[in-house]
């Protein structure tokens, strides 16, 4: 009867969470206003708690289910909160036209009678080189041939491509959580999570991509297939360079000999995956620009984001650029020292120090 009761809860708090996500993806007039997006949002995140606190490891399947049903509702919505998909397009027309798209401005690209310019009307980055990784790339080009140029048939392939990849990720997640015979429930931390269904499925954010390359890495790793493990490293760092940031929690784990024949595969498959875009151009402007996102942007941007509100109010100026560098390599030497602190040599230790070193 407790069971019954809980599986009704269960299924209240998922359609609770559907009908929220269809106001977020379909009324974004009203949710343009910020006090309806953040309540919302927050209501989000209540909902997500109490379906997390009150679980009892029951009804895998209604679990799976409904979190694959939360990102099939925003597969037709069109993106929010962001625009950056108008530049993941723009790229995807460059591959398809025969360019590198690390080379070219839209700004300098404008002149061109071909050029999309109901899409450069869009960008809030015209100026700058695509920071877009090889994977990402590649998928955009992928898009862009298969849509014939319609942006929006072009947005529905990559979020297919996303719910296909989310769809494996929580799959993935559950032969995890049985390999180190923890409770399924915590697979609702990742598959219920606001934040990952609205910035994957609502923004059209490519985060999957990595992720789901680098739990397949840790499971064919765990089986010691270290050729294979290490070509879908090198493609899941392809895919967001900050998984190399995890390589010292593995190298603390396979023994020195092992640790330099991964790495002689990894940066072997690196090249050969990155070698269809190398120009040797792209050092003098994609490899400084590189430097500055990894220093002032993805990393710690929440952190960066409160610093720069500090250094408002306390100087009525940014210092954001003084204190970024300082954050990140602060960042890097704690991520080192967890490495050397976790001595348990296990995988399960492996993956806690993981997502130790992606919160700091």
């Amino acid at each position: 009867m407790q069971s019954i009761q809980r599986n009704g809860l269960t299924i209240t708090l998922i359609g609770l969470s559907l009908f929220i996500y269809l106001i977020l993806g379909f009324k974004q007039t009203l949710t343009n206003l910020p006090v309806v997006f953040y309540s919302l949002y927050s209501f989000l995140f209540i909902i997500y708690c109490i379906l997390y606190l009150t679980n009892k490891n029951e009804n895998l399947g209604l679990i799976i289910g409904g979190s694959i049903l939360l990102r099939l509702a925003l597969l037709f919505a069109p993106p929010i909160l962001g625009s950056d998909y108008f530049r993941m397009f723009w790229d995807g027309y460059l591959i398809n036209t025969g360019l590198n798209p690390y080379l070219y401005l839209p700004l300098e690209m404008e002149v061109s009678s071909d050029f999309p310019k109901h899409i450069a009307h869009f960008f809030q980055d015209k100026s700058n080189y695509t920071l877009g990784t090889p994977l990402e790339e590649s998928l955009s080009g992928l898009a862009y041939y298969f849509s014939k140029g319609n942006l929006s048939h072009f947005v529905f392939i990559i979020k297919s491509c996303l719910l296909f990849t989310e769809t494996l990720v929580i799959f993935l997640i559950i032969s995890l959580l049985d390999k180190f015979k923890m409770q399924h429930k915590k697979l609702i931390l990742y598959a219920y999570n606001p934040l990952v269904i609205l910035e994957i499925m609502g923004n059209m954010s490519l985060e999957p991509l990595w992720i789901l390359l680098f739990l397949i890495t840790i499971l064919l790793i765990v089986f010691n297939q270290f050729i294979l493990s290490s070509l879908l490293f090198a493609a899941s760092a392809c895919s967001n360079i900050i998984v190399f940031l995890l390589l010292p929690f593995l190298f603390m784990r396979i023994g020195f000999k092992k640790c330099v024949l991964f790495l002689v595969f990894v940066v072997s498959f690196f090249a050969i995956i990155c070698l269809p875009f190398f120009d040797i151009k792209l050092l003098s402007h994609y490899l400084p620009e590189t430097i500055t996102n990894l220093t002032q942007y993805h990393f710690n941007s929440g952190i960066l984001s409160l610093i720069e509100r500090l250094g408002y109010f306390a100087y009525q100026k940014s210092i954001i650029e003084t204190a970024a560098p300082y954050i990140f390599f602060a960042s890097l030497a704690i991520i080192i020292a967890i490495s050397f602190l976790n001595t348990e040599k296990s995988w399960k230790s492996y993956i806690e120090s993981c997502l130790y070193a992606l919160t700091v």
